[in-house]
């Protein structure tokens, strides 16, 4: 079952917004290892930086959608909830399938424009994702799902 935190909007919206600072500034740092003359470096960012990836944000998306978790208690209160929610489910396996990708492409000689260029599409795209997750608890908090 999902922890309080992921009930209360403001906790919620204090994890995506930790999570997602710590990414854009070590993407920054990574942006930052293209003109350096070490190419070590970059490898050794672009690797923490994966492992943030999984660690802050996948592994909060997967307690989300845990059984008897927070999206299972959304999607039960109807057919636009559960709507609402498999789109936020299809969100979290895009940004899965990026990190995935990244993880794969990392090392690669010649590839370090594009593994940026992906970091900062997960970027992009976890914003939008968590914009929309929150106006969902919104919703929810008025229906007494969720406190704000």
């Amino acid at each position: 079952m999902s922890g309080p935190a992921l009930r209360d909007i403001g906790s919620h919206h204090a994890i995506h917004e930790a999570a997602w600072l710590e990414a854009e500034e070590m993407t920054d740092e990574l942006r930052a290892c293209l003109n350096d003359a070490e190419p070590g470096r970059f490898l050794a960012v672009a690797r923490v930086l994966l492992e943030q990836w999984e660690t802050r944000t996948l592994r909060h998306a997967l307690a989300e959608e845990e059984p008897g978790g927070l999206y299972v208690s959304i999607a039960a209160r109807g057919p636009e909830q559960a709507e609402k929610v498999a789109a936020l489910r299809r969100h979290h396996e895009i940004l899965h399938r990026m990190v995935g990708w990244i993880r794969e492409l990392t090392g690669e000689p010649g590839t370090e424009l594009v593994v940026c260029g992906a970091f900062e599409t997960l970027l992009q795209l976890s914003a939008w994702h968590n914009a929309d997750e929150e106006r969902v608890l919104c919703e929810q908090a008025s229906l007494g799902e969720v406190s704000q």
